[in-house]
């Protein structure tokens, strides 16, 4: 939403895009208030099925293989990414096997969000379950 209300595009590419891709810090990061500190090479989760392409004029902070925007900068106090940087491989396993259990347990997919925020007791699950399931 941030791409397209800054002036950018959001298309769908055809294809399911579930991997874990290095973003290739730019030198632009380096003056960001945010990113400053971003470490080059960062495996982060891409998972998607379109592409967001930055507005113009926003300012590219990291670049990954595949397509969509990685991360950008729109002004001073707007940034957008394509991957999700708030997502670990250890957070990402830990909601795997919840979801593994609510399965057996018998809940839906529908309720799976739902189940996902009463068991979390660890606060970057129980904000993943409130971004996935605001979607």
């Amino acid at each position: 939403m941030l791409a397209v209300a800054g002036g950018g595009r959001a298309s769908a590419i055809g294809r399911m895009v579930a991997d874990w891709e290095p973003v290739s810090r730019r030198p632009e990061a380096a003056a960001d208030p945010v990113f400053d500190e971003l470490p080059d090479g960062l495996p982060v989760l891409k998972w998607h099925e379109d592409m967001i392409e930055a507005p113009p004029g926003a300012t590219v902070l990291a670049t990954a293989p595949g397509p969509g925007a990685a991360l950008y900068r729109i002004g001073q106090t707007a940034w957008g990414s394509q991957a999700h940087l708030e997502v670990t491989p250890e957070l990402l396993q830990a909601a795997g096997e919840h979801c593994r259990v609510v399965a057996r347990q018998g809940v839906g997919l529908d309720n799976l969000f739902i189940e996902l925020l009463r068991a979390a007791g660890d606060a970057q699950l129980h904000d993943l379950a409130l971004v996935a399931g605001g979607l």
